[in-house]
């Protein structure tokens, strides 16, 4: 994606390394705002969770990158984490709140479901109701309201 002519976006596997990055995407108040668990998480708590979402091999975890300029430093944006649960992948998505609305959380979404649909898994998502934002991302992506519970909505 070329939002603008200099701007380059990269989507790769998360390691370890980005714990900090991941834990500053995922604490930042507006994306604790659209999660289930609202709570602020520790870094302590953080790096043991990642830790063992790495380790078990069926679980993805993608990183979305920007550079700005040639030669400048790439720049963790966002995140996208399918969580492989008995026979399905979870998928959740997060962008850093000064990269919304610019179409870097439909580029991931996209790059990362043409990898993981290779698998031949049922990929869903739950959302919460009042997140119109990931809604629409979601059902623009071919994901199908399947039912609605009081507190989330599962495509």
């Amino acid at each position: 994606m070329d939002t603008h002519s200099q701007i380059k976006l990269q989507v790769r596997r998360a390691v370890y390394s980005d714990a900090f990055n991941l834990w500053s995407i995922r604490n930042h108040s507006l994306v604790r705002k659209f999660s289930f668990n609202k709570k602020i998480i520790k870094f302590t708590d953080h790096k043991k969770w990642l830790e063992q979402f790495l380790k078990q091999n069926n679980n993805l975890l993608y990183i979305l990158e920007k550079r700005s300029l040639p030669g400048h430093e790439w720049n963790s944006i966002g995140y996208c984490r399918y969580a492989f649960l008995v026979d399905k992948y979870l998928v959740s998505i997060a962008i850093h709140p000064d990269s919304w609305n610019k179409g870097f959380a439909t580029y991931l979404l996209r790059e990362t479901l043409n990898l993981v649909r290779l698998s031949g898994k049922t990929i869903y998502a739950e959302i919460i109701p009042d997140n119109k934002m990931s809604l629409h991302l979601f059902l623009k992506n071919k994901f199908v309201e399947d039912s609605f519970l009081k507190d989330r909505i599962i495509l």
